[in-house]
């Protein structure tokens, strides 16, 4: 993973207190200045002509023509510019963002993602600006007095991440997702472009159920077999759920891996992926989520993630030095197939109504309008606010050890799922039926972790998502003591109870301990963790 930090019209500040990256590139041109640090070689490109300096980002894996259209990229307009991010979005697989700095215009034009899963950060004021992907580096900056932004702290809590392009602070915004935000230095003015949104992708009702089987197992194949290069050793994050079955599958045909499970001892997605890797007879690694000290044992990614992931979902802990050391490279099944909407939300643009349905007070500051989300899906919503501001970051953590492969995050297949009839993905049906094509059979006969239900019973898990029986089943776990998950938070109850009595949790929440969910109580607790963090300007506090 690559970071940035960049500023203009500032003296020389920086100070980052974590140097623990190889390679480091720095850019300087009169009052501009932007420094990159990252852990693997090929996350970082750049461009420098008389013109401008142009440099590309974040945990990247690049496709076999991507050289040609990064190299032939000469003559600078913004429509030109907005051409190529659309076109290098379909050349990249993984989280980045792009800067372009014009010397002549004195405009800094900043780039997210086509979803915007790579966090970048900025403040513009009185042409002043700064840009990074950390937060926690921005105190490391002495310029001003830098306010916590209270709604964003309510909405994590609430929600257990931020919404839109909120920051932890009032004066700092995240950019947008697929867009192209220009700065024009000499104006003091900033101004912005859509390269991608939502609204491209058209349902598509002529397509037969065959060929669309055909096609979208196409796209996910040809999202690793098109990737220029794969480093070795190559390891696959492997779990009892269904997205990762499939890829073990696919790249059982292509190149060689092992796969690897972190989870408590005994977990049914253990049990899962073990038997998984044995039937493709692939050697298979169990990394141990241990309860002791569990609270200080996942400090450091609160650090690194500048506290926007929630414990919650920190379940890896302290496990990814000695991933790293086995799997330099990781292939991983984020995003994954089928759709959100129940059966009332089938084939509908998102609304308030619906919004409220997935966050807590959307109103504030959620624009339900906005032309990005012209689909007939409400996955767009939920994608930009969930994924976006709280999956994303589980990413962007395991890619400062790891370099990951993300095969479901490829344009072209996301906007073939959406392209379907949501009738046809309602309750996974098209993506079981894309399994029960494409698994070999003793796969097919393993249950899925999410239902315990074989993936070959197809209308049996159908049922069992529409009637939410894996709740029911969750909640029969918790109460003898286990769960169908490879993590069981009642172990860890007591210690975060009595840290957050210790951090004096009260003093950003009025809840009372008793209101508040096993999910609020850790939120609250990330965040205690992360302010303290900031002020000892470490990660140690515990």
């Amino acid at each position: 993973m690559s970071s940035v930090f960049g500023y203009i019209r500032f003296k020389h500040l920086i100070d980052f207190p974590d140097r623990s990256f190889q390679y480091n590139f720095i850019h300087q041109y009169k009052q501009y200045y932007q420094e990159f640090s990252t852990n693997v070689e090929h996350n970082f490109y750049k461009k420098e002509t008389p013109e401008y300096y142009c440099t590309l980002f974040g945990n990247i894996s690049i496709t076999k023509s991507f050289n040609l259209l990064w190299n032939n990229y000469s003559d600078f307009s913004p429509e030109s510019f907005q051409q190529f991010c659309l076109d290098l979005a379909y050349q990249i697989n993984g989280i980045y963002a792009i800067t372009l700095y014009h010397k002549k215009s004195n405009c800094l034009y900043l780039v997210s993602d086509a979803l915007g899963f790579y966090p970048m950060y900025y403040y513009f004021e009185n042409g002043e600006l700064l840009w990074f992907s950390d937060q926690k580096d921005l105190r490391t900056l002495e310029i001003r007095q830098w306010n916590w932004n209270e709604d964003a702290i309510e909405s994590f809590i609430q929600n257990g991440h931020l919404l839109e392009n909120q920051s932890w602070h009032k004066e700092i915004k995240r950019t947008p997702p697929g867009t192209i935000l220009c700065f024009d230095l000499n104006n003091k003015s900033e101004t912005q472009r859509r390269y991608w949104s939502w609204e491209k992708i058209l349902k598509n009702n002529e397509l037969k159920l065959e060929e669309s089987i055909e096609k979208y197992y196409e796209l996910i194949v040809s999202s690793l077999d098109s990737l220029q290069s794969i480093s070795y050793p190559l390891g696959l994050s492997l779990s009892g759920g269904l997205d990762s079955r499939l890829i073990a599958t696919i790249l059982k045909e292509m190149f060689p891996f092992k796969s690897f499970t972190f989870s408590e001892e005994n977990s049914i997605d253990l049990e899962i992926a073990q038997r998984v890797s044995k039937n493709l007879n692939i050697e298979h690694r169990h990394f141990e989520i241990l309860y002791d000290n569990w609270v200080s044992r996942r400090c450091m990614n609160i650090w690194k993630t500048s506290g926007m992931l929630s414990m919650e979902h920190l379940h890896e802990g302290d496990l990814f030095d000695q991933i790293h050391l086995e799997f330099p490279q990781i292939v991983h099944g984020f995003f994954g197939g089928g759709i959100y909407a129940g059966k009332a939300e089938t084939n509908k643009r998102i609304d308030s109504s619906i919004a409220e349905q997935w966050i807590k007070d959307p109103k504030k500051i959620i624009d339900i309008n906005s032309d990005f989300y012209n689909i007939q899906n409400i996955d767009c919503f939920i994608v930009n606010q969930r994924m976006r501001n709280s999956g994303a970051f589980s990413l962007y953590y395991l890619a400062q050890y790891s370099k990951v492969i993300i095969p479901f995050y490829n344009l072209k297949w996301l906007e073939f799922n959406y392209s379907l009839d949501d009738e046809w993905q309602l309750n996974n049906k098209f993506y079981f039926q894309v399994l029960d094509k494409k698994l070999p059979k003793e796969l097919k006969q393993i249950s899925w972790q999410k239902t315990g239900i074989p993936v070959d019973f197809i209308n049996m898990n159908i049922f069992a998502l529409s009637n939410k029986l894996n709740s029911v089943r969750e909640k029969v776990f918790n109460k003898l003591g286990h769960s169908t998950l490879f993590v069981n938070y009642k172990k860890v109850d007591e210690q975060i109870e009595l840290q957050l009595y210790q951090m004096d949790y009260k003093s950003i929440t009025e809840r009372r301990m008793q209101e508040m969910s096993r999910m609020e109580k850790m939120r609250v607790l990330t965040f205690l963790l992360y302010r303290q963090m900031l002020k000892q300007n470490s990660s140690n506090v515990l």
